[in-house]
């Protein structure tokens, strides 16, 4: 008798299965964990007669408010020197002292503010997840 495979033409073939291998997984590297943002402790000190571009900006609005030359700022002087400058021609121009000293009064207001801001954003950066040092006010 022939076989049925040989009948139909095609050649007798036995499948046999290969043996697995144990195949390695290649290792993973572990994964960095991210480093929490640190929060600078110590004021940068700028060279002296060199002013920053936030204290050119009050400055500057503080020439428009008192209605002075904003070209009364002098670059070579540091941010006290030219906002006693400044304080000093309005006094001359006839503003009363409350006008002159509010703009450090707003300051003094908004110095306070800062730091329930900073309260309120170290909360939200702890419940994130981060590890934050607070800085010394």
């Amino acid at each position: 008798m022939i076989p049925i495979h040989a009948r139909r033409g095609r050649p007798f073939r036995i499948r046999v299965k290969p043996e697995k291998k144990e195949r390695k997984e290649p290792e993973k590297p572990q994964k960095k964990q991210p480093k929490a943002p640190k929060i600078p402790t110590k004021k940068l000190k700028q060279p002296s007669g060199k002013m920053t571009h936030i204290e050119k900006m009050h400055l500057l609005a503080a020439t428009k408010k008192l209605d002075l030359d904003p070209q009364e700022i002098d670059n070579t002087l540091n941010y006290e020197e030219n906002k006693r400058h400044l304080q000093e021609l309005a006094r001359e121009r006839g503003h009363t002292e409350s006008e002159v000293t509010s703009t450090e009064s707003e300051a003094k207001h908004w110095t306070s503010e800062y730091a329930g801001y900073l309260g309120q954003l170290i909360g939200e950066l702890t419940n994130a997840g981060y590890t934050v040092t607070a800085p010394e006010m």
